[in-house]
């Protein structure tokens, strides 16, 4: 790469690290003496689980049980990342919080560096390159010409998609997209060797997001059918020198790697009944076709004009991503991973050749520059609001927080902890504990759940909460601001509680046998 170039890569690396920085820098900055950030930014429903992951291997676990749930189940080897992350924090003395966010800023590093390769390898003009990189790294669509009408598209929140929003969501998937990227990236002298190094790379990457390792084929898959199609049309069905090809050897290298991780994954999941109706109501569909055309939109205009010139790994992992993402299957937008790398790709392709043909050089980049900007800069200001409101889905306040510190230095590990769905969202995250409800997917049998609690808080009758909570076998129950919120009377006069904890509004109470 020139000097040029190198400098732009540079100034793209520091834009990103800015949005994956600022904003959580801010949020504990913004915390003060009233509140606590939670640790997530964008989509803390979720986030708030990777804590309640890492916390179980904080605690010196590896094997993975529901903390959402009252059952926990006998668990699998599954979520290892975020669980070491908990064992990194354990073994260093350092806090969750703090190995957490590393994690995800090493990852978003290693992505734009991934990023940086990659078009370097596959595109063979400057401008190219760096169009690709910045739209790939900084870019989301047009979904803002939505947001007047209440709509929020799939560039404001399936992370995975958009390397932005993987920057600063979780460490996973900027890591996963690393992984992929670098698993895509074509090489000159491949051999045998260098399919080892992907088995490697591959199963890392099965550990860290599974769904990655079938997105890692495509743009080898693409190379495949087409030398399978060419065998056919010359009638040479023999395979002799397939495994000389760099297409089959990459591909080889990644089911080696990744295979067995994946067919444990489900064979571990379908063995245990907790974790098996957790992954039957995990349904992740694809949005609809007019929400994806706008979300990579411009970008997907300008791949329409590029892609005839643009590189075969690019058009392949486009053309089988778009295959996979409208298959039948209940968790079919896991397949949008890194989609807006490809559409990027050839956008800047496309861009090069509307450049070619207008004569005018700056014209078509200003205008792609105007049209994603905006999105771009209105995710800063959503992340940046949310901050400085002090989002309850952000924040707790210090006295919600001090309570959970109590339950962490006073009751058991598996205590089970009822509280309001709101509260249970953050309890297995900052405490460790299990909640009746507290997540729409790690919650088995969530909306039933997340009723009965409600019900539960509301009933006039004390006698029909203690009741409810004798029934689900309830160890604690949380009783602050949220929970007040929707019981204004307190919780005396409840049979069969005791009270351990009362400061600033938030009171704990042990259920008695």
């Amino acid at each position: 790469m020139a000097m040029h170039d190198r400098k732009f890569a540079i100034g793209v690396f520091l834009a990103a690290g800015i949005l994956a920085v600022l904003p959580f820098a801010l949020a504990y900055f913004f915390s003060g003496e009233d509140h606590v950030f939670a640790g997530a930014i964008l989509n803390p429903i979720d986030g708030n689980t990777y804590f309640a992951k890492a916390y179980q291997g904080w605690r010196g676990e590896w094997r993975f049980r529901l903390p959402y749930t009252a059952e926990a189940g006998s668990g699998a080897y599954i979520n290892l990342y975020y669980i070491l992350i908990g064992h990194v924090a354990r073994w260093t003395g350092l806090s969750i919080h703090l190995v957490y966010q590393s994690a995800r800023l090493i990852g978003s590093a290693a992505l734009v560096y991934a990023l940086q390769r990659f078009f370097g390898r596959i595109l063979t003009r400057p401008f190219q390159q760096n169009t690709a990189l910045a739209l790939s790294v900084l870019g989301l669509g047009m979904g803002w010409l939505a947001v007047p009408f209440d709509v929020i598209t799939a560039d404001f929140w399936v992370a995975e998609a958009f390397p932005l929003l993987a920057v600063m969501t979780n460490p996973h998937f900027p890591l996963g997209l690393a992984l992929i990227v670098w698993l895509a990236t074509p090489s000159e002298d491949f051999s045998m060797s260098g399919a080892w190094t992907f088995a490697g790379l591959s199963f890392v990457l099965s550990l860290v997001s599974p769904f990655g390792v079938v997105i890692a084929l495509l743009p080898w898959a693409g190379q495949i059918l087409g030398d399978l199609y060419r065998r056919l049309q010359e009638r040479r069905l023999t395979f002799k020198g397939v495994f000389s090809h760099p297409a089959y050897l990459a591909a080889t290298g990644i089911l080696v790697g990744g295979a067995p991780v994946l067919l444990y994954d489900y064979l571990a999941i379908r063995g245990d009944p907790v974790l098996s109706a957790w992954d039957a109501q995990n349904l992740t569909t694809t949005p609809p076709w007019w929400d994806l055309l706008l979300s990579f939109s411009p970008g997907i205009l300008l791949a329409w004009v590029g892609w005839r010139r643009a590189p075969a790994a690019l058009v392949s992992w486009f053309i089988l991503g778009l295959v996979l993402i409208f298959l039948p299957f209940e968790l079919q937008r896991r397949f949008m991973m890194g989609l807006q790398i490809p559409v990027a790709g050839m956008a800047a392709v496309g861009l090069d050749r509307l450049r070619e043909a207008s004569g005018q050089k700056m014209l078509a980049p200003v205008l792609l520059t105007l049209l994603v900007l905006p999105g771009t800069l209105l995710l800063a200001m959503t992340a940046a609001f949310g901050v400085i409101s002090r989002s309850p889905l952000l924040f707790l306040e210090k006295n919600e927080f001090d309570g959970l510190m109590w339950i962490t230095d006073n009751t058991p590990d598996q205590a089970l902890v009822f509280a309001s769905p709101e509260m249970g969202l953050f309890i297995p995250a900052q405490t460790g504990r299990r909640v009746i409800y507290g997540h729409p997917f790690e919650t088995v049998g969530a909306a039933r759940n997340e009723a009965e609690v409600v019900a539960a808080l509301q009933a006039s009758d004390p006698e029909s909460l203690a009741a409810y909570l004798q029934a689900q076998g309830v160890d604690y129950v949380y009783f602050g601001p949220r929970e007040a919120a929707l019981r204004p009377q307190s919780l005396v006069g409840v049979s069969g509680l005791r009270l351990v904890y009362d400061l600033a509004g938030v009171a704990v109470y042990q259920v008695l046998e």
